[in-house]
């Protein structure tokens, strides 16, 4: 798990980075909150329940929401995380979070997902075409061959960085001079910005809690455990919500994360909250080395940035696909990730926001039987793909 964090969370969150064009400082903030308030999150729930819990940051909201911060700016989208933190504590506290994942049918919010990030997906590719191309294809190589040697066991991800650097240096852009400094907490000012929060908190709200804690907490009670959805719902909110303060991106239970810690491979089930432990103490430890590492990436090429971090979304990506063209929304759900892919914002509200409202009213239109089932949280009928 430690590894996968390692090679999938941090890829992610310095290529978001470097697309958004935020300076290192920023960057170093939001890799410092993300994996610091993992620990502080899972460390405390997985000991006292013996159970294995991960929180750690959602990747898909991250995705969702950087695409957006062209628009609005970082500090509007660290608004945006704050008030989807308190909404999230709201919802623990009061029992609503199973009732908010109903408000919007999930394979509508994968749609817009899917659309809000499918041009990171497309510009791992694009760096092809640009002058220094061999790093960004090396990385690509490396991608598929991992795939091809150790299929899932091993993250594509780590290839592409290794076969990719190995390229970075071979071409002349090997970095040097790091610093070896240790960081703390820094302290950011999210603003808040109507426009932004209309348009991404509900999905954000959806995409944390939908995407994460439903699947994983799924999981953990197929294993045979009985996680505490509502508390377990609470703490993510607040981890969101101090994340905010502290410059990074939402929280959440993670899917991949707890089918490594909680599964049969982790060990017996008695002790598998041990590995839970054992690799998020290690994540805290990289928040304290995010300097080294966010330098690193920093002198890294841009192509070479860019293309992993675009690969990185891949597994992210196809499960929205899956989730939205096997349901029974698939006709809506394509609409609302066309109109999110849209790059325009009628009455300064993004995309994402069109795409959810369209994805709704043609819905309604045109598979109106489908949707109240989605929303009445009624089991889908078996049918292709399912």
């Amino acid at each position: 798990m430690f590894a996968f964090q390692l090679f999938y969370g941090l890829p992610v969150v310095v290529g978001l980075a470097v697309t958004l064009g935020l300076d290192q400082g920023t960057t170093t903030a939001w890799i410092f909150g993300a994996f610091i308030t993992a620990a502080l999150s899972t460390v405390p729930l997985a000991i006292a329940f013996r159970e294995p819990y991960l929180v750690t940051s959602s990747g898909p909201a991250a995705v969702m929401l950087a695409s957006a911060g062209a628009h609005y700016g970082w500090p509007a989208i660290l608004g945006v995380c704050a008030v989807t933190g308190l909404l999230i504590i709201v919802g623990g506290i009061f029992g609503l979070g199973r009732l908010s994942m109903r408000l919007v049918p999930l394979p509508l919010v994968m749609g817009l997902f899917a659309g809000s990030v499918l041009r990171l997906a497309t510009d791992a590719f694009a760096q092809l075409a640009s002058a220094d191309a061999f790093p960004p294809l090396a990385a690509i190589a490396g991608f598929f061959l991992t795939r091809l040697a150790f299929q899932e066991r091993v993250p594509s991800t780590l290839g592409a960085l290794a076969l990719g650097f190995l390229a970075t240096v071979l071409s002349g852009h090997a970095p040097s001079g790091l610093p070896l400094e240790i960081t703390g907490p820094h302290l950011a000012v999210p603003e808040l910005n109507l426009s932004a929060i209309i348009t991404l908190s509900v999905p954000t709200l959806i995409l944390v809690v939908g995407t994460g804690n439903v699947q994983a907490l799924g999981f953990m009670r197929s294993q045979g455990y009985r996680p505490r959805a509502d508390l377990v719902t609470v703490v993510v909110g607040a981890a969101t919500f101090v994340g905010a303060l502290l410059g990074t991106s939402p929280a959440g239970v993670a899917r991949q994360g707890v089918a490594i810690v909680g599964g049969p491979e982790a060990g017996p089930r008695e002790v598998r909250w041990a590995a839970a432990v054992f690799s998020t103490v290690l994540i805290g430890l990289i928040a304290f080395l995010s300097v080294p590492a966010t330098a690193l990436a920093f002198a890294l090429p841009k192509g070479f940035v860019a293309t992993v971090a675009g690969l990185a979304i891949v597994t992210s990506l196809l499960d929205a696909l899956r989730i939205a063209f096997t349901s029974r929304l698939a006709y809506s759900s394509f609409f609302a990730l066309v109109i999110s892919f849209t790059p325009f914002a009628p009455l300064g509200l993004e995309a994402a926001f069109w795409g959810l409202v369209g994805g709704m009213v043609i819905a309604f239109l045109f598979e109106r039987d489908a949707l109240f089932q989605e929303l009445r949280g009624e089991a889908a009928p078996p049918g292709p793909g399912r």
